[in-house]
């Protein structure tokens, strides 16, 4: 994964510093961040089956909000109590 946002980031940033500040920021946020596993986590379909993992995340990782703006996928109309679509 790391290779696939380096080569997005050599497009953004000519400045390698810039690079090297974006990379490690994305460390970061990937050090504070947790793994959940989906495989059991019952949803609603959604006219996107690929968004669907974005609703399980969001579930099992006890999600406050999800931002998404994909309106035609379906994942507005699963609004939980707990979950907040933006």
């Amino acid at each position: 994964m790391f290779y696939v946002i380096k080569n997005i980031v050599l497009h953004l940033f000519a400045d390698k510093k810039e690079r090297l500040e974006y990379l490690y920021s994305l460390s970061l946020i990937f050090l504070d961040s947790i793994s959940v596993n989906t495989l059991e986590i019952k949803c609603l379909k959604l006219n996107d089956p690929f968004d669907e993992m974005f609703l399980k995340t969001a579930i099992k990782g006890e999600a406050d909000y999800i931002v998404r703006n994909d309106f035609r996928s379906g994942i507005y109309d699963t609004q939980k109590e707990t979950i907040t679509m933006c």
